[in-house]
């Protein structure tokens, strides 16, 4: 059986070929997976203007229309992609008439991007407000804020770990923007006799494998101090608590971080992400609140 699945295949890739070959237009599908690639372009820095400028002036032709924006338009308009293009959203879909976060009816049963839209007689359409793309999170996700100055977060960081029962009650992450307040951060908790372990990307691999082992005992105090290499790609559902020690840079970086909590399905699915805001991160820490509202 196995022998035959290969000569099948051997004889499609044959036939592509041939196809090619001959000027033949070949059907393919591609598949784009991101957890935040539905944000708007505006939340997206990692996809240079430049790149999209060398392929507009390397192909000249009519342009192919797009059921799809933000930066799925723009990866795919860089591709070079052709053909009808399709969003699947698997993430936790807001019913019509409730507000995001609070999963509660608006006024009137009007939807928020509703509620802003007031017609005026006379007013043109293009005054009209343009709705706001909000950035999906999990349904079992609280946020949460502490204002305080710079020099104080280490104390309200240390409070927030051994006085509230977020806080204690299971493996809990802290991000840092630098490798230098990493390792500055992970030493006071250790000096405070907190079993914190450090993460990020000038660590042997045998310490970060240690690191991320010590997060998947459930109900356990560990703690891990790290960088944004642990923003993504890790799925370890004991994570109860991320702590955004240092406000993300970009919505996208904020919306991988808290994403390490709450994972999977259910009443189970729960956790805290918590952001200590110093007045110099206000302004980015506003732009992030108005992205996930």
């Amino acid at each position: 059986g196995g022998v035959d699945g290969g000569a099948e295949e051997e004889e499609e890739e044959e036939d592509v070929s041939d196809a090619e070959g001959r000027g033949e237009r070949v059907h393919r599908q591609t598949f784009v997976y991101s957890a935040t690639l539905t944000l708007p372009p505006s939340t997206h820095h990692l996809i240079k203007k430049d790149a999209s400028d060398k392929v507009k002036t390397k192909k000249k032709g009519k342009k192919q229309p797009t059921t799809v924006d933000g930066a799925i338009a723009e990866i795919l308009e860089i591709a070079g992609a052709m053909g009808e293009t399709k969003v699947v959203d698997l993430s936790n879909v807001v019913p019509e008439g409730t507000n995001q976060q609070s999963k509660k009816p608006l006024k009137d049963g009007k939807s928020d991007e509703e509620g802003r839209q007031v017609s005026k007689k006379g007013k043109k359409e293009k005054d009209e407000p343009k709705p706001i793309t909000a950035a999906r999170l999990p349904p079992g996700l609280s946020l949460g804020e502490i204002q305080c100055a710079q020099r104080h977060k280490d104390s309200h960081l240390y409070a927030y770990l051994v006085t509230t029962q977020q806080g204690s009650s299971g493996p809990c992450l802290v991000f840092c923007n630098s490798i230098a307040a990493v390792r500055r951060v992970g030493e006071t908790l250790k000096t405070l006799g907190l079993p914190a372990k450090t993460l990020h990307a000038q660590m042997a691999q045998k310490s970060r494998l240690a690191a991320l082992e010590s997060l998947k005992t459930p109900k356990s105090r560990a703690i891990v101090v790290a960088t944004d290499v642990a923003a993504r790609g890790l799925d370890i559902a004991s994570v109860s608590t991320v702590i955004h020690y240092d406000v993300a840079r970009m919505v996208d970086t904020f919306i991988h971080r808290a994403g390490r909590t709450a994972r999977g399905v259910g009443e189970k699915a729960v956790g805290t992400s918590i952001s200590l805001v110093a007045p110099a991160e206000e302004r980015e820490h506003l732009k992030i609140c108005e992205a996930v509202k």
